[in-house]
């Protein structure tokens, strides 16, 4: 098994570098791809990305190629002339993000051996994906080489904005959905209405438990079994942002929560009642 899960990863990793290295060799700024994908694979602790694409519409596939923890993909811009070492120097301090961090959405926390998707939209400029889970070893994966770079390039792709059978407002503190989710395959629209920036993450319940056992697990040191099961969700958008989320959903009882740190307190705005359970039936 681990000699399939290896040669899995290595398969990805190659096809990353060697889709990325026929695309960029052979086209120019202005015959950039439409309908693009973005190949994101995560392992403990580094990711495996290109480092280019075009602007516009991008779906992000995002593969936890590791064997043992949780691990997201948040997608940041970085304004005002800053780098990857300026974020890496400015989290060394804390959890708070800076101001000058964009955050436009991503993949949020899945399991090692699975993947999920989400649609962004990509501005130019120069961009993070960054790992903010830290299960398992307590600090952010990002400190642990989980950070790459990439470069959105200006390009004339006029894709429209994907079709969506849910609308998901996240504010402080809570979710305002236009409908309740159903059975089978569908698109929420996630929009960032701040004032704070906001994440979902999406848990099916077990049998027998309950949200507050979630969020009971998740304020503690987690080292009990998991009384639900991660299914990725979106990662954090800055006020103003908004994205869409590709997923299929089954019958049961699902959670809808926010593991960002308060700029007031530092506590997950989960504490602050940022929750949502709903029923699939």
């Amino acid at each position: 098994m681990n000699l399939v899960l290896n040669l899995y990863r290595a398969f990805l990793v190659a096809l990353v570098f060697m889709t990325t290295g026929a695309l960029w060799g052979c086209v120019s700024q202005s015959t950039l791809p439409i309908d693009q994908e973005l190949l994101v694979i995560g392992n403990e602790y580094d990711f495996a990305a290109p480092s280019h694409i075009a602007s516009g519409i991008v779906t992000v596939r995002f593969v936890n190629a590791g064997s043992t923890e949780l691990h997201n993909a948040a997608l940041i811009r970085l304004a005002g002339g800053h780098s990857l070492q300026d974020f890496a120097d400015f989290m060394r301090d804390g959890l708070q993000s800076p101001d000058w961090a964009v955050h436009v959405g991503e993949v949020e926390s899945i399991p090692p051996g699975t993947e999920a998707l989400a649609k962004v939209i990509l501005k130019p400029g120069p961009h993070l994906i960054v790992c903010y889970h830290g299960e398992g070893q307590g600090i952010p994966h990002h400190t642990l080489g989980m950070i790459t770079s990439l470069d959105v390039i200006e390009s004339s792709n006029n894709d429209p904005e994907p079709e969506f059978d849910v609308d998901l407002v996240m504010f402080d503190f809570g979710y305002a959905l236009s409908e309740s989710p159903k059975t089978g395959q569908q698109i929420i629209r996630v929009v960032g209405a701040g004032p704070q920036i906001h994440n979902v993450l999406i848990w099916k319940l077990r049998q027998g438990k309950s949200a507050t056992d979630l969020v009971h697990w998740l304020e503690s040191d987690r080292t009990t079994p998991r009384p639900g099961q991660p299914l990725g969700g979106l990662t954090a958008l800055s006020p103003g942002e908004r994205a869409y989320l590709p997923i299929e959903l089954e019958t049961g009882r699902y959670v809808l929560l926010c593991l960002v740190p308060d700029v007031g307190d530092g506590r997950f705005h989960l504490s602050h009642g940022m929750m949502k359970e709903i029923r699939i039936r």
